[in-house]
């Protein structure tokens, strides 16, 4: 297909318009694999620009600053944290039990 200027703008204008469609919380961790809170937590930090706020407080965001991001995580991988293991916290080592022998037992031993 031969683009004149006039297709070549229909183009570009329908371009951005899909780039400045906006997202949800949940629609952009299905996008970027991550979890809705921690796409919140981005937003709380203003590591993640938020586009709107609903009258009901619900964030919404430019697929335009989502793309970005996302190509961003690609080029430079966010560095996972120590491994806390599967409960999320270390586990405490077992009490040593010792029995204390009475009189009594010691006695029938």
């Amino acid at each position: 297909m031969h683009l004149t200027p006039i297709n070549l703008f229909v183009v570009t204008v329908a371009e951005e318009k899909k780039n400045d469609e906006l997202m949800t919380t949940g629609d952009i961790a299905k996008y970027l694999g991550l979890t809705s809170q921690y796409i919140q937590t981005m937003a709380r930090r203003e590591q993640l620009p938020i586009a709107e706020t609903t009258a009901g407080g619900i964030r919404l965001f430019r697929r335009s600053d989502i793309e970005r991001l996302a190509e961003e995580r690609r080029r430079n991988p966010p560095h996972p944290g120590p491994s806390k293991g599967r409960g999320g916290r270390p586990k405490k080592k077992a009490a040593k039990v010792t029995k204390k022998i009475t009189t009594k037992e010691s006695a029938k031993a």
